[in-house]
């Protein structure tokens, strides 16, 4: 039981950050695309690819910054070290879906494409947060 709640500590502490960043992230790209003309659909498709890009600088901003703990880290259960690693974690994450998402948006249609571009990188951070909380579980267990 013990061990369920620590891995939902660690869960919701690395989801509730990535969220933000990805809130955040999605603030800065509509801001961007409301500022855009309409545009053929090559152009769209290159423009949403590299939707992720803010998220990739935030989540990189945050695993280099120094001092640790002073965004919102101080009052939790990971250490700076292991909130560096998460957030280099979460900037690999943004990272492989962007190249996913840009190399495909030639080579499939559009309906696929779309698809792809809003399934992938949620299903990516799922796993990453599930992962991410199972590894610190077991690393807080196992000290």
């Amino acid at each position: 039981m013990a061990t369920t709640i620590l891995f939902i500590r660690k869960f919701w502490s690395v989801f509730w950050r990535s969220v933000l960043v990805l809130i955040i992230n999605a603030i800065i790209t509509y801001g961007v695309s409301a500022m855009v003309p309409p545009q053929p659909v090559s152009l769209v498709k290159t423009r949403l690819s590299v939707s992720l890009l803010p998220a990739i600088f935030i989540f990189a901003a945050l695993a280099a910054k120094s001092p640790p703990g002073v965004i919102f880290e101080e009052h939790s259960s990971l250490s700076n070290a292991q909130w560096r690693q998460t957030y280099v974690g979460l900037c690999l994450c943004s990272l492989i879906s962007l190249v996913i998402v840009s190399v495909t948006a030639p080579l499939l249609e559009t309906d696929a494409w779309l698809a792809l571009r809003s399934l992938l990188p949620m299903a990516m951070f799922l796993i990453f947060w599930v992962g991410i909380a199972a590894w610190q579980t077991r690393s807080a267990i196992s000290r």
